[in-house]
């Protein structure tokens, strides 16, 4: 390792301190070649990109499921907005039935007078006879 003193140069003792390491490795036969800590460190940074890359692959798959899905939902409601703005009816779609306000229980429309049960009911409750006017109502003048 080689350092730089504050002034710019290269300090004299790191240099002599890594040199004599370097002679102390050389003499003992254990030199280490640089370029296998070169190959360590290149192996271990393309496993790191081999798994980055996975990750991508699936993220990107999980987007491209999703934007089919989207597409799909997409198509069929346009052809279903489609469909429920044609003028002409499908010749093979059922009938559509319209829909009318349907009763409660215990209510049914009268007909004729077009008054339910139940607001009869009430206004018995309340001392009315059948032709009297409803409450808080003056008869019309004669």
């Amino acid at each position: 390792m080689v350092a730089a003193a504050a002034d710019g140069e290269l300090s004299c003792a790191v240099v002599a301190g890594d040199v004599r390491r370097l002679m102390a490795l050389h003499d003992a036969g254990t030199l280490p070649d640089p370029r296998d800590g070169q190959i360590a460190r290149l192996k271990a940074e393309n496993d790191t990109l081999r798994d980055r890359i996975a990750r991508q692959n699936a993220t990107v798959e999980k987007l491209t499921a999703f934007k089919t899905l989207a597409l799909s939902r997409i198509a069929a409601q346009h052809e279903e907005i489609t469909r429920l703005r044609s003028t002409q009816p499908d010749p093979d779609a059922p009938p559509i039935a319209r829909l009318t306000a349907v009763p409660g229980p215990g209510q049914t429309i009268d007909s004729s007078s077009r008054r339910t049960r139940e607001s009869r009911a009430g206004r018995e409750l309340l001392g009315e006879r059948p032709g009297d006017a409803p409450c808080g109502v003056s008869p019309r003048p004669g």
